[in-house]
């Protein structure tokens, strides 16, 4: 999954505009953000940001899209680096939690939508990034079908993408000063409830 934003962007200039943007909206929602503070963090006068993004409502989309656009490409790499399904899963677990960890003004865009923006703001890219997850690991259990065979493909994906999100929103909800626990342990931990349920493997 590439960066949905439009190709004319994706310049040096515009994706520095981009990231500040994320970055403002991230920590004063729609309302408390200004095109001036955007401009000043990308270190470019105030008319270039409009001459990428001709409103802030647009702005705002803009870097929804560029946010759906890292997660969803940080998910599907990691889902490609497995060596096995529980690899895979691992993998995905991590990334998931990582997201949230090295670019969380981003995971605060996706998950706590500043401002309480109208859902139409989100909804043409998050269909766009579940598409894409949903594709990504459809041919993820297809390449394990051997331990897939006898799964409800739509029920286990929706299971592995919402724990996917709540992973990821439990590790941006955590103060940055908590004792986090390991990404490690709590994939390993969610792994075995995640392939086998609640109730453990059958003996």
């Amino acid at each position: 999954m590439t960066n949905p934003c439009d190709a004319s962007k994706h310049t040096n200039k515009g994706i520095r505009i981009l990231r500040s943007s994320v970055r403002v909206l991230a920590d004063k929602g729609m309302e408390g953000t200004k095109i001036e503070e955007v401009a000043r963090r990308a270190g470019v006068g105030k008319g270039t940001v409009y001459q990428y993004f001709d409103s802030k409502k647009a702005l705002f989309e803009a870097a929804v899209e560029y946010a759906t656009g890292i997660y969803g490409q940080t998910i599907i790499d990691a889902l490609g680096e497995g060596a096995d399904l529980s690899d895979s899963l691992c993998q995905a677990m991590r990334a998931a939690m990582q997201f949230a960890d090295r670019y969380r003004p981003a995971a605060q865009i996706l998950l706590n939508n500043p401002g309480g923006q109208p859902m139409e703001s989100f909804q043409k890219p998050s269909l766009k990034l579940r598409r894409a997850l949903t594709h990504c690991l459809k041919t993820t259990l297809a390449r394990h079908q051997e331990e897939t065979a006898d799964w409800d493909q739509e029920a286990a994906i929706n299971v592995i993408l919402g724990t996917l999100t709540h992973l990821t929103l439990t590790r941006l909800l955590e103060e940055q000063g908590d004792q986090l626990a390991p990404i490690d342990h709590v994939a390993t931990a969610t792994l075995p409830v995640l392939l086998h349920g609640l109730r453990g493997p059958k003996t």
